[in-house]
């Protein structure tokens, strides 16, 4: 009978725990980084920036973008079958989460997330 409480109690406060952490995990965000300070970012930092499609270029199952707000900072998407990498073209105004990385020595963005804004 005591062990039959024991886990119905953590059986509860784990999934109160759960829903708690979901719930807070809506509520945190990354402020949006301008393309200037990411000299200053440390590498693989999350970052999350917003800007038009300046170029697309796709190679294998990689798509590179160059994004451009006042100043332009490539991008690069592992594809892994995600279609929305093959619709993206110049112009376009995205939002791209990721890490940032450096390449040559200039800073990039390795994407997690992107995102069409209209």
């Amino acid at each position: 009978m005591r062990e039959a409480t024991l886990l119905k109690l953590a059986l509860t406060c784990s999934i109160i725990g759960v829903i708690g952490l979901f719930f807070l995990s809506e509520t945190i965000s990354i402020d949006e980084t301008a393309i200037s300070k990411l000299d200053g970012i440390g590498q693989e930092e999350r970052v999350q920036l917003t800007g038009i499609v300046a170029r697309v270029a796709t190679k294998g199952n990689t798509t590179f973008l160059t994004l451009e707000k006042q100043e332009r900072v490539n991008i690069v998407l592992f594809s892994n079958g995600a279609a929305i990498y093959d619709q993206l073209h110049a112009g376009e105004n995205i939002s791209v989460l990721g890490k940032v990385a450096k390449y040559q020595g200039k800073p990039e963005i390795v994407a997690d997330k992107v995102v069409r804004l209209e």
